[in-house]
């Protein structure tokens, strides 16, 4: 069954072996956490696109995982719909996976995980693998979900310009330790 499979692989996702403390969401401990309300609210997105993809085609891509939560064919089409006009992905919503560039797949792979529609993205290094267009045109939808959506980003990257110029916090992982500031946009116009 295509929703167990999909419960697995996020639970593939949690850090195997030895932990210690605690990750919460929504004052629960994410373990305890209902595996329907976490598929739908909380999304990841991996460093490598390819490694994302499972399906043949866009449309198909960004469907998955609507259809593996129950949703109706008929609400599952008009939101496949929204998310390919929102994303503008018309030119390429037809097309085979394997004939996509790493930057149209890491879009489709971020608009598939906002079809679901969570409230919290986590990214893996996202723009590694894009040169520097598209990279910055990545970045910029990930402003326009925040800000349109209220999206809550948790965004890792060796690329601190990218993190500066977005980020509200920041936590710094330095010498095996972690420093969190708060950033300060400054409006001089």
């Amino acid at each position: 069954m295509k929703y167990q499979k999909v419960i697995e692989t996020n639970k593939e996702l949690m850090p195997k072996g030895e932990k210690s403390g605690d990750i919460s969401y929504d004052h629960q401990r994410l373990e305890q956490l209902d595996d329907l309300r976490s598929i739908k609210e909380i999304a990841y997105l991996f460093q490598n696109p390819s490694a994302q993809m499972v399906m043949d085609t866009v449309w198909h891509e960004i469907a998955f995982g609507l259809e593996n939560t129950g949703m109706l064919y008929e609400q599952m089409k008009r939101t496949v719909a929204e998310i390919v006009n929102y994303f503008d992905l018309q030119k390429i919503y037809h097309k085979s996976t394997d004939e996509l560039s790493g930057g149209q797949k890491q879009m489709v792979n971020l608009a598939a995980v906002m079809a679901m529609h969570p409230k919290v993205l986590i990214l893996d290094e996202p723009t590694a693998q894009l040169d520097p267009t598209v990279r910055n045109d990545f970045l910029v939808m990930l402003q326009k979900l925040h800000k349109e959506f209220g999206l809550t980003i948790i965004l890792t990257s060796h690329n601190l310009e990218d993190v500066m110029e977005m980020a509200d916090q920041c936590i710094i992982h330095l010498n095996s330790h972690f420093h969190r500031f708060f950033v300060w946009k400054i409006n001089l116009t």
